[in-house]
């Protein structure tokens, strides 16, 4: 019986690894395109519980009488999450490092009815995910100089500058 001697090449062909290295090419760039919106989705989640849970707390504590009603009052009793506090324990500060303020607010009807939180320097992409969330769970929402109460007006006003300021005003 005759034995045929065979070679079998080891290892990949040239044509191998440029397809792995092209399929790794393309998942590295969808991670980077995909990464920052789910970010901006998760802190605008995150924030959007943290306002609710400020929102509940103050309500439970001030039983609907805010005027006397602060930041350092919200710190100090406790009603904001622990991740919002600041460093030195006097103010609140949100996911992306703008302040966040709570506040007595003077609106409609009688003084100290209604309270405000103010959240500085929102981020375009978490105002345009976290403004559709509270629009119905507040009476008011400003996003800059704008009440908004439709998904229009949530994207002129979120993108009117890089980042902007939003005030939520309590029912």
């Amino acid at each position: 019986m005759k034995s045929f001697n065979t070679r079998r090449q080891q290892g990949f062909s040239l044509i191998e690894i440029l397809l792995v290295i092209g399929i790794i090419a393309v998942l590295a760039l969808a991670a980077f395109l995909i990464f920052p919106s789910v970010q901006a989705s998760q802190r605008a989640n995150a924030e959007q519980n943290n306002i609710m849970t400020i929102a509940a707390g103050v309500k439970q504590m001030f039983n609907g009488k805010y005027t006397n009603i602060s930041t350092l009052n919200v710190v100090q009793g406790k009603l904001a999450p622990a991740n919002m506090v600041n460093d030195a324990g006097t103010g609140l500060v949100s996911a992306w490092g703008g302040a966040v303020n709570v506040a007595a607010s003077p609106g409609a009807g009688v003084a100290g009815s209604r309270f405000t939180v103010n959240y500085t320097a929102v981020p375009t992409a978490v105002c345009l995910k976290l403004a559709p969330g509270l629009v119905g769970n507040f009476e008011t929402l400003t996003v800059g100089t704008t009440d908004v109460k439709t998904p229009a007006d949530i994207i002129t006003a979120c993108n009117t500058s890089a980042t902007v300021d939003m005030i939520v005003t309590s029912i």
